[in-house]
């Protein structure tokens, strides 16, 4: 393509440059226009983006200098997530000095909605308001994605939503988000380390990056950032925020439980720890629990029941049937005399159903008081639904001849929300360097990579 870059439209305004909407040829562009006093820093944007993946990293086409200026062309973006997640959180019309961004940013509740009410289910109050969609969870994927290929070629991209750009998938089938080089610096979304010292290593540099991503996360999932920000995305107090994230992680954060499904919550605990070296690499992030599909929680039951029954004095058995148990009983009213009761969560006809079968094949009755009896019940359930309809669909009034697997899963899962998250973390501690783990985890990321 050739062709004098025409701008149109500022987007926004940075220390050193300006963001336009512009048209390069017949292309709408993004253009990063830099006073020719900035030049240098111009060519390090260049160098930034030469020869790197364009599925990650916002694609640059060229440059053209002028005696003034010198413009940086790139694919245009729809907005960034800053802009996206304030959007979807009002319930007034969103403005922008950019026409397009604000046409975009007000249609898209509508096109995209990044989350959804929780519902009840057979009476039952929902443990969160509301879920994000897979519209959302495709976003932080693609965030996460994006810092493993970073981190993979051992490039520092400390990560805030301004510098997170947002486009329409092809064929309008949802959002997804590149990352830029960081224009926007803020406290809001820096590590403390950051704030101590400098980062030396790149070990020390990624785990940085995680705890930046962890925030970003957070943001997105929740709505809204662990600390009140200004219009910019700036905290409003600085040294306040930097005194809380440098005493430790999350728990310093305390934000309401009631925005974070036990899923959401476990994956920002782990990006925010206190301690770098627990924040784990975004390589292990992007096969996280709360990506999966209801067939792939299905497949995973499955498969960790059948590592439970060839371990069965595995640490992951007394870590299910301690820490677990205690998130369970935590989290579920299914209790007896203070004890777990975890049968209290399913239909009685269900349970004598599941217990005759075990009889009949000359296996003991579960044990109700074990999250490892418990995964054994549902993978039996699961793997024999058409057995099982009946019982099911008349104790959740679920219409006859509906019912999938996927869908059973979510339905048992509702009862036991930590279960899928702390059996995946049990695997994590005790079998991550099994073969079979290994084949597991390379079909999550298969199937992910394939929605």
């Amino acid at each position: 393509m050739e062709g004098i870059v025409s701008l149109t439209k500022r987007i926004s305004l940075t220390d050193n440059s300006e963001i336009w909407q512009g048209i390069w040829g017949n292309e709408d562009v993004m253009v990063r226009r830099f006073a020719r006093r900035f030049e240098d820093k111009a060519k390090e944007e260049m160098k930034f983006y030469l020869r790197k993946n364009a599925e990650y990293v916002l694609r640059y086409f060229c440059s053209q200098m002028d005696d003034a200026y010198v413009y940086l062309i790139f694919e245009k973006p729809e907005c960034n997530l800053f802009e996206l997640i304030n959007a979807c959180q009002q319930n007034t019309e969103v403005s922008h000095i950019n026409p397009d961004r604000k046409a975009f940013l007000n249609s898209v509740k509508q096109e995209f909605p990044l989350w959804v009410p929780s519902p009840s289910i057979h009476g039952q109050q929902p443990l969160v308001s509301r879920m994000p969609t897979h519209v959302l969870l495709t976003l932080v994927r693609d965030i996460l994605k994006a810092l493993s290929y970073f981190h993979s070629l051992e490039l520092d991209l400390s990560v805030n939503p301004h510098d997170i750009l947002v486009f329409k998938r092809e064929r309008g089938k949802g959002l997804r988000a590149k990352l830029a080089t960081t224009i926007y610096k803020a406290a809001a979304w820096e590590s403390k380390e950051r704030f101590a010292y400098e980062l030396v290593t790149s070990l020390q540099r990624m785990q940085a990056n995680m705890f930046s991503a962890g925030l970003v996360v957070y943001f997105c999932l929740a709505g809204s950032h662990p600390s009140s920000l200004d219009a910019t995305g700036e905290v409003t107090d600085v040294e306040a925020w930097r005194k809380k994230v440098d005493q430790g992680g999350l728990n310093s954060i305390n934000k309401d439980p009631v925005l974070l499904h036990p899923d959401a919550f476990d994956l920002v605990q782990k990006l925010l720890s206190s301690k770098p070296s627990r924040r784990p690499s975004a390589f292990i992030m992007i096969k996280h629990p709360i990506f999966w599909s209801g067939e792939l929680n299905l497949y995973f039951l499955i498969e960790f029941n059948a590592l439970l029954r060839d371990f069965p004095s595995s640490g992951a058995h007394h870590y299910l049937n301690s820490s677990c148990k205690r998130r369970i009983i935590s989290n579920n009213n299914s209790l007896v005399d203070g004890q777990l009761s975890w049968h209290r969560g399913f239909p009685p006809d269900l349970i004598t159903q599941v217990e005759d079968y075990l009889v009949k094949q000359g296996m003991p009755k579960l044990n109700q008081d074990l999250p490892t009896e418990l995964i054994k019940f549902m993978r039996n359930v699961l793997m024999h639904l058409n057995d099982y309809e009946g019982a099911i669909s008349t104790y959740y009034k679920l219409p006859q001849n509906l019912l999938t697997a996927g869908f059973a899963v979510h339905l048992f899962l509702r009862q036991f929300p930590w279960l899928i998250v702390e059996s995946w973390n049990s695997i994590l501690q005790y079998h991550s360097k099994d073969a079979r783990f290994r084949m597991f985890t390379d079909f999550i990321t298969q199937s992910l990579n394939n929605i």
